[in-house]
């Protein structure tokens, strides 16, 4: 079964490479699923480095309004979405 997975990890940057293991660890499990992570537009080039995730969603980028980026989040409809953030940001 093909599922899509919402990793919502937005900054900084050592919490983005302390969450590379469980998104490792997803992509073990689930190797035909599709794995995208919403991060905020600062650390984009890291996880542009990473194979793991199949595409990357840019908060704050000058060619989206949040609202716009919430509405293309909803049509995507995820299987899970997980919450790596903890914030009221995320």
């Amino acid at each position: 079964m093909d599922r899509s997975v919402l990793i919502v990890r937005l900054g900084a940057l050592g919490d983005l490479v302390h969450a590379l293991p469980a998104v490792a660890a997803l992509r073990n499990a689930w190797p035909e699923s599709r794995i995208d992570w919403l991060v905020d537009a600062r650390y984009r080039a890291l996880l542009d480095l990473v194979p793991i995730v199949d595409r990357v969603i840019v908060l704050g980028s000058p060619e989206t309004s949040l609202a716009g980026l919430v509405r293309s989040l909803r049509r995507e409809r995820y299987d899970t979405a997980i919450d790596l953030q903890g914030l009221i940001k995320s």
